[in-house]
């Protein structure tokens, strides 16, 4: 047992500075606060929820003094790139700091820590000693007000935010989610900069339609890397579920990634299936032999205790899987960086039953467990996703891009969109598509509020709702955060993500040399005329002018 261990809890910050400098005088070596996210800034955003004044911080990271920022102008001298590291953060509850990660491991001998007696002085072997600067300190003390000041985006979307001239730019988001309880927004910025290493994401589903927009969202976006892709029964029966999941990777030219068979019931032996499927693209033959023999719920198991702290676990199923890796490993919910799920409502509205969403109807104890006993959850209710659309021009354009990801949607989408047009509907959505884009861009939520919720498990007519306590009558803790308005324009920007071409696919057609496109987009597209822009859809002129040879940017190779 070291003198700090992950899930170890302290009812203040005064425990946690004794107990650093504690194992700071014993292991020999140094330790800076490098991030930090106070109370007072987390009730501003999360007005009701209750924090103990004495622990002071909602979040905390210590680094050794020779790792942590490159930014850091200050440290830049003495940087080793040291990945030690502890991190903190309040427990759902509020009461208490929980120790969610450990890194370890130094990468520098002994003499190199060993600077406890030099009265604040840092010295490194072969480079020029410095003090820590007062503005260091002052700048991680401020640390919120720097970052609010960094990631501050504006609500309107230009896709210029998305495409740069020259054709060489890039598109990147930073920080693909570093924990949604502040409702942070994310930077677009270009050259593909970003200030985090990439975000690990399991996605549990049950492919269908929407899900195959989420998977390739995710596999669009640069800053992401899907460690996993885990099936259930849901839409469909769990094999047919792993077979358009294989579908989706096939056509994305992804199948490196690792796919996993899950439930193939609710925890209650119950199976149910929504979803009928049209349109060619599901009939297409795949290799399910390359599916991995473990099963989903040891895999998600496995994956977090692998990488504590640093996965991100999208769920866009019912929730069985990770209810059955909760009954193998208790510790598992404890131990995600964050949990979106698709599913819930907050307005006692259904779409399989009179009260209740599918996801949650298809296994109620499941969501029950889940919601018990995982952390940093993030809901997206149904209700919500039936409130924002996708305007019909744009999916317009969104399935007739002319690239191979495009193809693939308007082989496998245009079917089952059609009886929602011809019904006059004014949009089209996809509730898990928009789940993904809130998980890579927390500035598509409008609003969000933290609430306890809860589900029906016995009600005749109401089994499977969620229930969600907005005034706090039950005195529970908050133990979910409900999205309740998001920004469809930023959503079109991120769907146009899953139709860029790739660079390979560019450097196929002789149409990329020296990390440059070498053509106007609308040749490309084998469109002499170019896609048209219609009338009240996002600002896409750069992207669609048949007259604009910037060109289509890099979407890195992959």
């Amino acid at each position: 047992m070291s003198i700090i261990n992950v899930d170890d809890e302290f009812s203040s910050y005064e425990e946690v500075e004794e107990k650093i400098q504690q194992l700071q005088d014993t292991e020999k070596f140094k330790l800076w606060k490098r991030d930090s996210r106070t109370i007072a800034a987390a009730i501003k955003r999360m007005p009701k929820r209750v924090f103990n004044p004495e622990v002071k911080y909602n979040e905390l990271l210590y680094c050794c003094v020779y790792g942590g920022r490159e930014t850091k102008d200050e440290l830049r001298s003495m940087r080793q790139r040291c990945p030690y590291q502890i991190k903190f953060r309040c427990t759902q509850d509020g009461q208490r700091l929980r120790v969610v990660s450990i890194t370890p491991n130094h990468n520098h001998g002994p003499a190199e820590t060993s600077d406890m007696d030099t009265g604040g002085e840092i010295k490194v072997p072969d480079q020029t000693a410095v003090s820590p600067s007062p503005s260091q300190s002052e700048a991680i003390e401020n640390e919120e007000e720097e970052e609010e000041a960094l990631t501050s985006t504006s609500s309107d979307v230009n896709i210029e935010d998305i495409v740069d001239s020259p054709m060489s730019d890039q598109l990147a988001m930073s920080n693909a989610s570093d924990g949604f309880t502040d409702l942070q927004p994310l930077r677009l910025v270009s050259n593909m900069s970003f200030k985090h290493p990439k975000l690990k994401i399991i996605l549990d589903v049950d492919t269908g339609i929407d899900d195959s927009h989420a998977i390739m969202l995710a596999l669009a976006h640069h800053n992401v890397e899907i460690v996993a892709i885990t099936c259930a029964n849901g839409n469909v029966n769990v094999d047919l579920v792993v077979e358009n999941t294989l579908r989706v990777l096939k056509a994305c030219g992804r199948e490196d990634i690792p796919v996993y068979r899950g439930a193939e019931c609710s925890l209650l032996g119950n199976t149910s299936q929504f979803e009928n499927f049209s349109g060619e693209a599901w009939n297409t033959p795949v290799d399910t032999s390359v599916v991995q023999k473990e099963h989903a719920a040891n895999a998600i198991i496995r994956i977090i205790n692998n990488y504590p702290g640093e996965v991100t676990v999208v769920a866009l199923a019912p929730l069985t899987n990770l209810a059955l890796a909760m009954r193998l490993d208790s510790t598992v919910g404890r131990k995600i960086k964050d949990l979106y799920i698709m599913g819930g409502n907050v307005e006692a509205r259904g779409r399989v039953s009179p009260c209740a969403e599918f996801n949650f109807y298809n296994d109620p104890e499941a969501a029950q467990v889940v919601l018990k006993e995982f952390i940093n959850i993030t809901i997206l209710p149904y209700e919500v996703c039936r409130k924002f659309l996708l305007p019909w021009d744009f999916f317009d354009i969104w399935t007739n891009a002319g690239t191979p990801a495009s193809e693939f949607l308007r082989r496998s989408v245009l079917e089952s969109a059609k009886p929602a047009r011809v019904a006059g509907r004014e949009g089209y959505r996809s509730c898990d598509g928009y789940c993904m884009a809130l998980v890579l861009d927390r500035s598509v939520v409008h609003s969000a509020e933290p609430v306890y919720a809860t589900v029906e498990l016995s009600g005749q007519l109401t089994r499977g709702q969620m229930v969600v306590d907005w005034d706090g009558l039950l005195g529970q803790p908050c133990n979910a955060l409900v999205v309740k308005e998001l920004d469809v324009g930023k959503i079109q920007a991120l769907f146009m993500l899953m139709v860029r071409p790739t660079t390979l696919q560019l450097q196929q057609l002789g149409l990329f040399s020296n990390s440059v496109p070498q053509c106007p987009m609308q040749t490309l597209w084998n469109n002499t005329d170019g896609p048209v822009v219609p009338q009240g859809c996002f600002d896409s002129t750069i992207l669609f002018d048949p007259n604009n040879n910037s060109g289509i940017v890099n979407n890195a190779s992959r």
